[in-house]
C-alpha cells in the first residue's frame, strides 16, 4: 500500500482546504436515524478529509478539518452550545491520527495496510470518546448561555451520553468502511496523485455497482412499506433509515470484500505471470548455456582430436628425423672406418672422402632443416620482403647441388611471352621452397630430367610448375601436409618446412600426380607488399 503523492504543495493545500468545506456544504444531505431518546445521524461528507488525511498525512487532515470538517457539530447539534467543541476535537485527533498511520512504512508495504490504519485511528477515537464524553461533555453543557439561540441542553443523563458514544461509533465505523473502499478506486487515487493499486482497474465499477444495489434493494423496501403499510408513523421513517444503513454498511462491505478477493487474484496472477516469465528466461538461458556447453564441447572434442593427431605425428616424426640423421652418420662413420684400413689407397680413399663430405653436407642440412622447423613452432620466423628478379632466382635455383637430384638435372622452360617481370616477396624462403621441391621431385624421377616452368595468373600472381616422371611417394605429396598440425605423415623435413613458408608468404601447393602420365608440383606465389602472419606448428 504506497501512499506517496505527487502533487504540488499548493494543490494539496487548496484541495484539503475544498474537502473541509464540502463537509459543510452537503451537511443537509446527511442521513439521521431517530430514535426514541437520541438520533443517529451519519455525516457522510466527513468521508472527504478522512480520505486526504489517508492519502497525503496528518498535516492535510488537519488543514481539511479546520477548513471545516470538523466544525460540523456545531451545525448539526445546536442545541449543544460549547460541548460541540468535544466531538470537534475529538475529530480531529482523529484525522491527524489516520494520516499518522497511513504513512507509517511498515503499513505502507502491508497488502491490507490501510484497513489496518484505519480500524486503529477507530480504536484510538474510541478510547478518547467514551472517558472525554463522560467527565466534560456535562461540564460544557453547563457554560451554554440562556440566550443561546437554539434552546440550549444544560445536562445528559449518564445512559444518555453512552448512547452518543454509541452512536458516533456506528458512524465513525461506517465513514471508516467507505473511505477505505474509496481510495481502493483508481480514478480516486489518480486524482490524488496516489500510485495505483494492482488489480484495482474494476474497484470503481464494484463500489457503484455496490451502491446502485444499495440504492435499488432500498426503494424497493420503501414501495412495499407504502403499498402495504409495513409501518406506521410515527416510527416508519426511522425503520426505512435503518434499513438503508443496514444496506449500505452490507453493500460497502461485501464491495471491499470482493475488491481484495480480484485484488488478490490478480496478484496472484501477477506472481504467476511473473515466474512464468522468470521461467522462460531460465529455460532460454539453460538452452543458451546448453548451446554453449555442446559448442564448447564440439570444440574440445576437435581440440582433443587434433591434439591426438599432433601427437601421433610428432611421434612419427621423431621417427623419420631419427632415420634422416642416422643415414648420414651412417655413411660418415662407414667410409671413415674403410679409410683406416691399409688398402684404402689413391683412387677409393678419394672416393670415400667424396662420399663422407656428401653425408656431411646432408647432416649439416638436415639440422639447418630442423632449425627452420623450430623457428617456425616458435613463431619467430621473419618476412623480408623485396624486388625479387623471377628469371635470376629461377637459374640460381637450377644450380643449387640438390643431394637428392641425380644425373637427371633440371631444365628451365621459359614460355614464349614470357617477360622479365620482378615479384615483390621474401627472395630467400621462395628459394628455399624451390630447392626442397625439386629435391623431392628429382628423387621420384629417378634419373630423368625435372622441368621448372615460370608464367605469370595476372600482374599479381606468379605460378611455377615443376613437372617430373614419375610420382612422389605418400609421404612426399605437399597438397596432404598442413603446417597447422604439422601433419608429416612419414613426409621428408625438407619439404614440411616448403609447405609452411608458401603459407607464409600467402600462397598455395597443388600436387597432380599420375602413375602414367607423371606429375606436377604448382606453386602460386602472390605479389604483395603485406603478408600475413607466420602460421606455427
Amino acid at each position: 500500500m504506497s501512499q506517496t503523492s505527487t502533487l504540488s504543495v499548493t494543490r494539496k493545500a487548496l484541495v484539503s482546504a475544498a474537502a473541509g468545506l464540502l463537509v459543510l456544504l452537503f451537511l443537509p444531505t446527511s442521513q439521521v436515524l431517530v430514535s426514541d431518546q437520541i438520533s443517529i445521524t451519519l455525516i457522510w461528507s466527513m468521508i472527504f478529509p478522512m480520505i486526504i488525511a489517508a492519502a497525503w498525512g496528518p498535516r492535510w487532515g488537519a488543514l481539511s478539518g479546520l477548513c471545516g470538517g470538523v466544525f460540523y457539530p456545531f451545525l448539526a447539534w445546536p442545541q449543544n452550545g460549547w460541548a460541540a467543541l468535544l466531538p470537534s476535537g475529538i475529530y480531529l485527533i482523529f484525522l491527524v491520527t489516520i494520516g499518522m498511520a497511513s504513512q507509517r512504512p511498515s503499513l505502507q508495504k502491508h497488502r491490507f495496510g490501510q484497513i489496518i490504519a484505519l480500524a486503529l485511528s477507530f480504536l484510538v477515537y474510541l478510547s478518547l470518546m467514551w472517558p472525554l464524553y463522560t467527565h466534560l461533555f456535562n461540564p460544557l453543557l453547563g457554560l451554554n448561555a440562556q440566550h443561546w439561540k437554539a434552546p440550549a441542553d444544560t445536562f445528559f443523563e449518564p445512559s444518555l451520553i453512552a448512547l452518543l458514544c454509541f452512536k458516533n461509533a456506528i458512524s465513525v465505523g461506517t465513514l471508516c468502511l467507505m473511505a477505505d473502499l474509496c481510495l481502493r478506486i483508481r480514478s480516486i487515487r489518480k486524482f490524488l496523485a496516489l500510485p495505483a493499486l494492482a488489480g484495482s482497474r474494476s474497484n470503481g465499477l464494484i463500489f457503484l455497482s455496490s451502491i446502485a444495489a444499495t440504492l435499488t434493494i432500498w426503494s424497493l423496501f420503501i414501495t412495499l412499506d407504502k403499498r402495504f403499510d409495513l409501518w406506521e408513523e410515527p416510527n416508519g421513517t426511522s425503520y426505512q433509515i435503518l434499513a438503508f444503513w443496514i444496506l449500505l454498511v452490507s453493500g460497502c462491505g461485501s464491495a471491499r470484500i470482493i475488491c481484495s478477493v480480484l485484488e488478490r487474484r490478480y496478484a496472484s496472477e501477477s506472481d504467476l505471470e511473473r515466474s512464468r516469465r522468470a521461467l522462460q528466461e531460465s529455460s532460454k538461458k539453460l538452452q543458451s548455456l546448453n548451446r554453449t556447453l555442446t559448442e564448447t564441447n564440439h570444440r574440445l572434442e576437435k581440440e582433443k582430436k587434433r591434439a591426438e593427431a599432433a601427437e601421433r605425428l610428432k611421434s612419427i616424426f621423431l621417427m623419420n628425423l631419427h632415420h634422416e640423421l642416422r643415414t648420414p652418420l651412417n655413411a660418415i662413420n662407414g667410409f671413415a672406418q674403410l679409410l683406416k684400413t691399409e688398402n684404402a689407397r689413391g683412387a677409393d680413399a678419394k672416393q670415400y672422402v667424396d662420399k663422407i663430405e656428401r653425408g656431411t653436407n646432408r647432416f649439416l642440412t638436415m639440422i639447418d632443416r630442423i632449425t627452420q622447423i623450430a623457428q617456425i613452432h616458435a613463431g619467430e620466423t621473419e618476412v623480408k620482403v623485396a624486388q625479387v628478379d623471377v628469371e635470376a632466382l629461377l637459374q640460381r635455383v637450377k644450380t643449387l647441388p640438390s643431394a637428392k637430384i641425380q644425373s637427371g638435372g633440371v631444365e628451365l622452360h621459359l614460355p614464349p611471352d614470357w617477360t622479365g617481370k620482378s615479384l615483390v616477396t621474401d627472395c630467400s624462403k621462395l628459394e628455399i621452397v624451390l630447392d626442397r621441391l625439386l629435391e623431392s621431385a628429382g628423387d621420384a624421377a629417378e634419373g630423368k630430367p625435372v622441368r621448372l616452368i615460370p608464367s605469370w595468373q595476372d600482374e599479381n600472381r606468379l605460378t611455377i610448375t615443376i613437372e617430373y616422371s614419375g610420382t612422389l611417394i605418400d609421404k612426399a605429396t605437399p597438397s596432404s601436409y598442413q603446417t597447422s598440425s604439422v601433419e608429416i605423415g612419414g613426409l621428408d623435413i625438407g619439404l614440411a618446412i616448403a609447405q609452411t613458408y608458401v603459407q607464409i608468404l600467402g600462397g598455395q601447393i597443388d600436387n597432380v600426380a599420375s602413375p602414367d602420365k607423371g606429375s606436377r608440383i604448382v606453386v602460386t606465389i602472390p605479389n604483395q607488399e603485406a603478408l600475413p602472419q607466420s602460421p606455427s606448428f
